[in-house]
Order: structure tokens, then sequence, then C-alpha cells
């Protein structure tokens, strides 16, 4: 009669939550955090509540991108299916059986997941500060650079009701159609202030998520790492956690990606980490962790390909590892035990061929001068890289494993690392060495495998440091660790690259990401135009330029391929001369109306500028937002 009673009001209570989402045009976020956080819930007694949460991340990317290639198919609003389908799940976590955690178990798993839980944390904490704190960045962190890109695609997303399978040139859809999914029932599709709000608000969610996700990965995995090199003691894995955790939110990490709106490099850390983690619990259950494996390769194949290199690494261990179990327990109980591993490998089947297949002919056909010139597209703003420290990191791995105990899961460690140096090679043999500053693709997955990296080494250094102190590996983890730090703090940074600010500081201060009023607020507003374009030029420099880059995904056709004249003209990264204007002027098709604080600039683009350039141009004086 109880259960009959908490089933019955799990299923009301669930209904009346989705029923509300769609009813009042939330977003599903709610919905997906939560189905996320109760199969983390069901899942950890058996498997801990790092591996948990992997599983359910990795589980819930993958399905929720199938999701999304099937709504187009469907006259039902891909919103609406969204939020039925988060609604299942998450009745399914809350109904079905779970095992009990022993209390020892618990005791240490909470102590462990509250220190992992920093830097999700501090990331929510800054978000809710900003919003109350007038010159923040609240809502502008998710709008710059690359963001804008992500922006265009989910609207084209949005216009096909999910992923436009048959109509798609992007060999890395799935970020786009990750934020699209979360995208609240009833948004006007219409090009309107309003859509572009409810798709930066989608896009925010997801990147949050991700954001807090890898976090506590970070920390959870540090966590096991320090147990299996340490031994029984609290501290190690407790300071661990706590400190991987906080460090992915620094500046050159968690900062960057967010100034340079790659929201791939938040997904690629989370899913390495989750890959790691599963690979540490196989022994659980072999063919779950095998098909948890697969899922994730297939998940960064679709969002950075070059580190599918270390889930497939990871998969190829278990498989290794545990094949005489396995072969036992199909023998025993038929092939349908192999149910999940089969699904995961039809899945990551299906998006080598028919997503990831076209990009690899298109490198195979363009021959050893297309492939170099792929990995060495220039960029304005190289991701900040020290060889010096990844090698210090990537050499603690391979050193501190190599004088592990015999009883240390070393053999993961290892092999995250053997899978970013594999995953990284092609890109360096591409480009002919390490020689010259990195371009855009070689400097970002060197910066993101460093990220990756560092729990690692955290864990590892604090358990190997707390259970010999005074012995040589004890020396050398201290050592590393000293040596690592230094290089960190001394590295040649850009400018641009905030080094000592954490990601959360820099969203509450307004001044690296853009106050909103000069960003966020501006973009939206001037998106509700229905004459044309709307520009600021020299109104509030330097946000002007990423309200632009917002603007772009605006253009009157909205199906065109990205780098259209028009679109090309509002990104330029030169100064903002009056002759940019002509530029502008000349591409554009419809009125343009420049927004200025400059009461000189119009007479000043009619003196350079050819009147076929100002022909369908407005100029229209306003006063900066400080």
């Amino acid at each position: 009669m109880r259960n009959a009673w908490r089933s019955a009001t799990a299923i009301v209570a669930v209904t009346i939550f989705v029923v509300a989402t769609l009813w009042w045009g939330l977003s599903p976020a709610c919905l997906a955090a939560l189905s996320l956080a109760t199969w983390t819930w069901r899942l950890a007694p058996r498997w801990g509540t790092g591996a948990a949460l992997a599983l359910s991340a990795v589980i819930g990317v993958s399905g929720t991108f199938i999701l999304m290639t099937l709504t187009p198919a469907t006259p039902v609003p891909f919103p609406m299916v969204v939020a039925v389908a988060y609604g299942a799940a998450l009745l399914v976590g809350l109904l079905g059986p779970r095992r009990e955690p022993q209390v020892s178990q618990l005791r240490a798993e909470t102590s462990v997941a509250v220190a992992a839980s920093l830097g999700a944390v501090a990331w929510a904490t800054g978000l809710v500060i900003a919003r109350l704190k007038g010159g923040s960045s609240a809502r502008s962190w998710g709008v710059l650079d690359d963001s804008t890109v992500d922006l265009w695609a989910v609207r084209h997303f949005a216009d096909y009701n999910g992923f436009p399978l048959l109509y798609n040139s992007n060999p890395r859809p799935l970020e786009h159609a990750l934020s699209t999914s979360l995208i609240s029932f009833g948004t006007p599709l219409d090009g309107s202030g309003g859509e572009l709000a409810a798709e930066i608000a989608a896009h925010s969610a997801h990147w949050t998520i991700m954001i807090m996700v890898g976090c506590f990965l970070a920390g959870t995995f540090a966590a096991e790492i320090a147990r299996s090199f340490g031994g029984t003691r609290a501290w190690p894995a407790v300071t661990a956690a706590a400190l991987a955790s906080g460090a992915l939110l620094a500046g050159p990490a968690t900062g960057f990606f967010l100034f340079r709106g790659q929201i791939n490099g938040s997904i690629v850390v989370a899913v390495v980490l989750a890959s790691a983690a599963i690979a540490l619990r196989s022994r659980v259950s072999p063919r779950q962790a095998f098909a948890g494996l697969v899922l994730a390769t297939t998940v960064l194949m679709l969002v950075w390909t070059p580190f599918a290199a270390v889930p497939g690494l990871l998969a190829l261990l278990v498989t290794v590892r545990h094949w005489r179990e396995v072969r036992v327990d199909v023998a025993e109980n038929g092939r349908r035990v192999l149910a999940w591993p089969a699904a995961a490998s039809v899945f990551f089947v299906w998006s080598a061929m028919v997503i990831v297949g076209q990009q690899f002919l298109q490198l195979a056909d363009g021959g050893s001068a297309g492939r170099a010139h792929a990995a060495t597209v220039p960029t304005y703003l190289p991701a900040p890289y020290s060889y010096g420290l990844t090698a210090t990191l990537f050499g603690m791995v391979f050193i501190l494993a190599a004088l592990g105990p015999r009883k240390a899961q070393r053999g993961v460690p290892t092999l995250v690392a053997m899978g970013l140096l594999v995953g990284g090679a092609p890109l360096f043999l591409a480009r002919g060495g390490f020689g010259g500053e990195l371009e855009y693709y070689p400097s970002r997955y060197l910066q993101m495998a460093t990220v990756a990296i560092l729990p690692v080494v955290i864990g590892m250094v604090l358990g190997t440091i707390s259970r010999r102190p005074g012995s040589l590996p004890s020396g050398l983890a201290f050592v590393g660790s000293l040596t690592a730090a230094v290089l960190a703090v001394i590295a040649p940074l850009n400018p641009l690259i905030e080094r000592w600010r954490p990601a959360p500081m820099l969203v509450v201060a307004g001044d690296y990401f853009g106050p909103d009023a000069a960003v966020y607020d501006r973009g939206v507003t001037y998106a509700d135009e229905t004459n044309g374009v709307r520009i600021p030029w020299n109104l509030d420099i330097p946000w002007d330029t990423h309200v632009r880059y917002l603007l772009t995904i605006d253009e009157e056709d909205r199906h065109l391929a990205f780098n259209t004249a028009e679109r090309a003209s509002l990104r330029n990264r030169q100064d903002d001369g009056v002759d940019r204007l002509c530029q502008i002027g000349a591409a554009h098709r419809e009125t343009v109306t420049v927004v200025t604080a400059d009461p000189d600039l119009e007479a000043a683009a009619r003196a350079l500028c050819t009147p076929a350039d100002l022909t369908e141009m407005r100029f229209e004086l306003a006063a900066p937002t400080s």
C-alpha cells in the first residue's frame, strides 16, 4: 500500500511539473537537471556518486541527441517531446528499485560529494549574485564570440523542429542539438528579440549544466584516484575533490571557454572525466561500463573528434580486463545480456557513417595539404597553453603510475593520458611539429587536454604524498607539483586572457564578458528591429563588437550558410574604423541603422565611403550605458 501511494504521488507530481513547464513556457532545463540528479541518486549505491553521474550524463546526452534527430519527422513541437521525455526519465528514476547504501559507504561518499560540489556551488552562487548585482554579466557570458555561431545553429535546428539530418552540413551537431532541446515551449520562431532571448537562455542553461557536471566529476574522480594511490584515509580524497572541482573554474580554463564562446570545451572536459569515472568502476558491471564508454566515444566524436581516443582506449581496457567474465555471463544468460553494448555500438556506427563520415571524406580528398590547412586555421587569440606545464603534468601521470602501489588503479589514469596524446598527434603532425605559435585547433586541443588531465594529477599527487611521506614517489610528486605551479604562474598569457580571477568572479564583475546593459540587453533589443539590421558603433567600446557578432544570427534569410557577405562584414575583427562601415553598407541588401555616441561618425562615413555604400545606411545618436 505504501509503495502504491508513493508511486501515485510521484506520477502526479511529475505530471504536474511537466504540464506546468509547458503551460508557462519554461525551459525543460529543470526537468533535465532533476532527471540527471535522480538517476545519479539511484545508481550511486552501486556505482559510486561519480560514476553514477557519469553514466547518467552520457546516457542522457546520447538519448537527447537521438530524440532531437527524430522530432523533425513528427508534427509535435520538439519542446513538448523533450519535456515529456525528461519527465518520463525522472519518473522512472524515482520509481525504479534502488539498493540502499551501507552506512560506511554513505559517510565516505557524502564527504567527497560535498567537497566535489565546490565548483558547481561556486558557479551557481556566482550566477545568483550576478543577477542581483548591477553591471554584471549575468546573461552576457553566454553570447560571446563562437557562442553566436552556436546560437545560429540552434535557431536553424529550432526552425526544423530538431536536428535537420537530411539538410545537415554540421559535422559536430551534438552541442547544438542539446542547446536546442532546452528551448521553452511556445517560443516564437520569428527572429524577434523574444526568440533570441529564449535561444540564449537555452544555450546558457545547457552550458551551466555542463560546467556543474564537469566540476563535480573532476572532484569525484580526483578523490577516487587519491584513494586508490593513498589508502583509506579521508583527507586526501576530500582535499583532492575540492581542489579539482574548483580548479576547473580557473580563468585560463572555463573563463577562457566562456570568453571565446566555446561550450564544446566544457563538454569535452566533462565527457573525458565521465569516461575515466566509468572505467574506474567497470568491475561493477563490465557490460554497462563498456556501453557507457562507447556512448562517451560517440559523444566526443560528435563534439571534438580527436578526444574520442580517450574513451576508446578505456573501452579497450575494459574489454581486455573483463573479457572472461563477460563470456561466462553470456554462456549462462544468453546474448540478451549484450543488449546495452550492442545498442551503444549501433549509435556509434550510425553517427560515424551518417554524420562524421562526410568530414573525414573531405579531409581525405584534400590530401596532406588540405589536412595541414585544416590544422593551421589562424586565430586572433590562441587558447592559453604552456608546453612546459602540459609536459610536466603528463610526465607526472606516467611516473606516479609507474611508481604507484600494485593495488592502485594505474591503468585508467595512464590510458587517459595516452588517449589525450594519441588524439592530439594528428593535429601536430599535420602542422609539422611544435614550432611557432600554435593556431586555433592545436592551441585549443592542448589547452583542453591540460584542463582534462589536471584532476588526474591532483588525485595522484595527494594520494601518493599521503601514503608514504618522505619516499621517492612522494618527493617526486611534491617536486612535480611545485614545478607545475610555478610554470602555471609564469606562463606568458595574452592580455585578453584572465589569469587570476575564476569564472564566477568574472561573471559577477561584468568587466570581462561585458555588462548586460551593453551586451545582452542591447542585442535582444536590437534583434526586434523590423526595418533591416540595427548595430552599435562607437557606442560602448569594446562591447559593441559582441553585440554585432550576436546580431549576425538574425540575417533575413535564416537558412543561408553562416559565412555570408553580410555576416562576414559584421564579424570583421578590424578596428572600428569608418572603412568598416563602408564594407558593411556595401554587403547589406537591407537598411542598416548605425547607433553611435560619436556625433562626427556620419560625416566621416560620407566623406570616405562611396554613395552606393551608404544608400541603405542610417545614423542615430544615442548615449552610452556608462
